[in-house]
C-alpha cells in the first residue's frame, strides 16, 4: 500500500513513519508539511492511503480534501475529537486523536483496506457505528435491519450493528431484492430467510414481524428467488 503523509509537525510525521515502517505491505511514497507541497506530490503519485492532519496551515485538512478531484483512501490524524463527525461526511475510513497507540494504529489501516475493497467491490458498504468509525460490511452478510428508536440495528452473519437511522435510508440504499420490506421496522435479506409463519419471518434464528402491507411483496420476492415450482 502506497502511504502519503499530510502533517505539519515533524514529531507527529515521525511517529506515523514508524507506524508505517511496523506494517507488512505499506510504503510511505512521500510526506509533506504544507498543503501547497501535498497537492503536488499527489497529482504526480499514485496514493493508496493518505494520513491527513487538519489543523494545517493555509488550508484546513477536510478543506484540502474536498479540492482534490480523486482523494484516497483517508485516515484522519489529529488533536481534534470533536470534527469526528464531519470525518463520516468525508467518507474518511477512520478517525485518530492524538495520541493514538501502534494498536490503534493498526486498527485504522485495516479499515482502510477495507475501504479500498469497498471501492472495488459495490457488496461492500460503509456503516457509521461510532464517531469516526465505520464498519465495512458485504451486504451478502446482512440478514435484517431493524429500527431502534434513533438508531438501526443491523444484523449480520458475524455480529450486529447499530448506526443512527432512519431505516428508510438503508431501504433505499440496499438492493432490492434481496432486500425486501417487511414491516414499518424491519428490513429483510431474503436470502436468509429460514421459515415464515404466524405473521412473522425467521432470518439467522431471530423472528421478524410482517406487516400486512409487506407481505404479498415479500411472498413476491421469494418466488421469484425460488422459481417455478
Amino acid at each position: 500500500m502506497r502511504c502519503f503523509i499530510l502533517e505539519d509537525q515533524a514529531p507527529a510525521r515521525r511517529i506515523l513513519q514508524n507506524y508505517i515502517t511496523r506494517l507488512s505491505g505499506f510504503e510511505i511514497t512521500g510526506s509533506a508539511a504544507m498543503p501547497s507541497a501535498a497537492s503536488e506530490m499527489l497529482e504526480n503519485e499514485t496514493i493508496d492511503i493518505l494520513f491527513l492532519d487538519l489543523g494545517l496551515p493555509q488550508i484546513d485538512g477536510f478543506a484540502f480534501l474536498e479540492r482534490l478531484e480523486a482523494p484516497p483512501v483517508v485516515i484522519v490524524t489529529t488533536a481534534f475529537a470533536d470534527r469526528a463527525v464531519d470525518g463520516f461526511a468525508h467518507g474518511v475510513a477512520d478517525y485518530l486523536v492524538k495520541p493514538f497507540a501502534f494498536d490503534r494504529f493498526k486498527q485504522a489501516t485495516d479499515r482502510a483496506l477495507l475501504a479500498m475493497r469497498a471501492r472495488q467491490d459495490d457488496t461492500i458498504i460503509a456503516i457509521p457505528v461510532d464517531r469516526g468509525v465505520r464498519e465495512f460490511i458485504s451486504t451478502k452478510n446482512i440478514a435484517s435491519l431493524s429500527a431502534d428508536g434513533d438508531y438501526v440495528r443491523i444484523t449480520t452473519t458475524n455480529n450486529q450493528l447499530h448506526t443512527l437511522g432512519p431505516l428508510g435510508k438503508w431501504e433505499t440504499k440496499l438492493p432490492s431484492p434481496p432486500f425486501v420490506r417487511t414491516h414499518r421496522s424491519h428490513l429483510v435479506n431474503i436470502d436468509f430467510v429460514e421459515s415464515i409463519g404466524g405473521g412473522s419471518v425467521t432470518t439467522l434464528g431471530e423472528t421478524l414481524s410482517i406487516g400486512s402491507t409487506y407481505k404479498s411483496n415479500l411472498m413476491r420476492m421469494l418466488k421469484i428467488k425460488t422459481g417455478p415450482t
